[in-house]
């Protein structure tokens, strides 16, 4: 299965999904497109840097894109990838980039399925996950990734300028995943939002959803 991950800023699906993503990695294909419109490169970090050094980790593809760019620019990207299932940073946020990257990406996809007709290729199914900025994010599914805890925090330590923008970032990360632990009663937990957007016309496609719950829950 192929796995296409957005993340607005260097870290944010690390931060989000890095154990439900290492739990993952062995029976698919993961790629994590990056936002370049947000200081990817600065004088002390070179983010690009620190986003393949984290993929490499993970083995998982890397690639950037921007946001800002027209629909059709970005759904030649995927495309290419022709994922199953795309996570996206859930959906009500306080960044405005995240915000503006999902509602950008919500285009993209609705424009990619509506071509469906004519032989072109459309996304299976859309999770969500939770950023540092989330607002009223409530798990649809929480998954225990205790045997994944410390490889996650070092998928997340690989960011070190998000960690210096941030300075409650790891805190707030290592917070949110024993919450989820003790809501069903692991050390560490992960959550997602299984999106309904487009449920009528995508649920032949249920398949896929079905699969990667069955891998997260082992």
């Amino acid at each position: 299965m192929n796995i296409l991950v957005i993340s607005p800023h260097p870290d944010d699906a690390e931060y989000g999904i890095g154990g439900c993503l290492l739990k993952l990695r062995e029976n698919n294909s993961i790629t994590i497109l990056y936002n370049t419109k947000y200081d990817l490169v600065d004088n002390k970090y070179n983010r690009n840097d620190e986003a393949r050094k984290s993929c490499l980790h993970l083995n998982a593809k890397y690639d950037f894109f921007n946001y800002e760019d027209d629909i059709q620019i970005i759904s030649e990207k995927i495309l290419y990838y022709k994922p199953d299932v795309i996570f996206l940073p859930f959906y009500d946020d306080l960044n405005s980039v995240h915000l503006e990257t999902t509602k950008k990406m919500l285009l993209v996809i609705e424009n990619l399925n509506i071509k469906e007709n004519n032989n072109q290729y459309s996304i299976k199914q859309i999770i969500y996950y939770e950023t540092y900025s989330s607002l009223n994010f409530k798990p649809s599914i929480i998954f225990d990734v205790s045997s994944y805890y410390a490889q996650s925090v070092k998928l997340l330590n690989f960011h070190k300028e998000g960690q210096e923008t941030l300075r409650t970032l790891k805190y707030k990360f290592e917070l949110m995943h024993k919450l989820y632990g003790l809501e069903i009663g692991t050390m560490y937990g992960e959550g997602i939002f299984i999106s309904n957007h487009g449920f009528n016309k995508w649920k032949k496609n249920r398949v896929f959803l079905i699969n990667i719950v069955k891998q997260l829950y082992e």
